[in-house]
């Protein structure tokens, strides 16, 4: 067995609740900063629960704090609230001369693995969802065999951090002073442009006063809006019916994101999953070879249709606004 996901597997008391954790290589670790929003000249030398006491007594908006330690032209970054590195322009941005990968977790059973290379995104993908970790996990191109995703995503996880770093993040890591700042503390957002709609556009938003709400203030705090509006036009359109998708509505509705969210996400996705089989299965009796352009008005085009329509509520169900939206 890889001894580093040995490492790893017996480390799991050392991680917090969540974090989210960017591993970075090819680039200056001032760069890195930067790509964060920070200003490499106001780090300053912080211990890991420093930044989680400094984290927790921000105020909302005032911005974020991370830690960083380099190895080379390799840096790590761990965010104790906030999921800015697994953003998919930020890793693109981190990689445009190496690689870059995320990872995060939540409180509320929320994972996400984000991978990129030579400014492209390269694979994304919730480590939860065991029916897709299998061809997710390889696309990372790692030493890790399948199995040990399946036993432990989140060694896994570490492990590949470690192989593309060189860093090992351990009790010892956790412990030991290392680079950190507030970022965007002082940031002065520019004016926001107005929203350029076109005629569609404009003939929605005349229609939804939700809609109308969020195109006149495009800010992040209409991002669970966004999510609840596309889920409930995903299903609207597709037919997408049963009692578990009512569920999820109004989950998505309560903006719950606690266990039971969860759970109910993991059934939305393995639905997902079945539907995808299933469109598969029919695309082949049709004589047709590719998903792509399958046709709604064939059996395979309406099961992919329903299939992107449970994706939907997968991802509204996320617990990170950006993912979820």
């Amino acid at each position: 067995m890889n001894e580093v996901f040995s490492a790893y597997a017996n480390l799991r008391d050392t991680f917090p609740e969540q974090a989210c954790i960017t591993w970075v290589s090819g680039v200056a670790t001032r760069d890195v900063v930067r790509g964060f929003g920070g200003d490499y000249g106001r780090l300053t030398e912080l211990t890991w629960n420093e930044v989680c006491e400094e984290a927790y007594g921000l105020d909302e908006g005032t911005g974020a704090i991370i830690l960083l330690a380099s190895h080379g032209d390799c840096t790590v970054v761990v965010e104790p609230v906030g999921f800015s590195g697994s953003g998919s322009a930020l890793l693109r941005e981190l990689s445009a001369a190496g690689e870059a990968l995320s990872l995060h977790w939540t409180v509320n059973h929320d994972a996400r693995i984000s991978y990129a290379a030579h400014g492209e995104l390269v694979t994304a993908f919730d480590p939860l969802d065991v029916e897709e970790l299998d061809s997710s996990a390889a696309s990372l191109n790692l030493t890790l065999a399948p199995e040990q995703w399946r036993e432990d995503w989140m060694a896994a996880a570490l492990t590949a951090g470690e192989e593309l770093s060189g860093i090992r993040l351990d009790r010892t890591w956790f412990d030991e002073p290392h680079l950190g700042l507030v970022v965007a503390t002082d940031f002065t957002a520019p004016q926001r442009p107005a929203l350029l709609l076109d005629d569609d556009a404009q003939g929605l938003v005349a229609r939804d006063p939700r809609i109308a709400a969020i195109a006149a203030v495009p800010t992040r705090d209409k991002l669970p809006e966004i999510a609840l509006i596309a889920a409930e036009m995903a299903v609207r359109t597709t037919g997408l019916r049963g009692e578990l998708i009512d569920e999820a509505l109004e989950l998505i509705a309560e903006k719950e994101r606690g266990v039971r969210a969860g759970q109910i996400r993991g059934k939305v996705g393995s639905l997902a999953n079945r539907l995808l089989a299933q469109a598969r299965g029919a695309l082949e009796e049709e004589g047709s070879t590719s998903l792509l352009v399958p046709g709604h008005d064939t059996e395979s085009g309406q099961l992919l249709l329903k299939h992107n329509a449970a994706r939907t509520l997968v991802s509204a169900l996320n617990s990170n606004p950006e993912e979820a939206a």
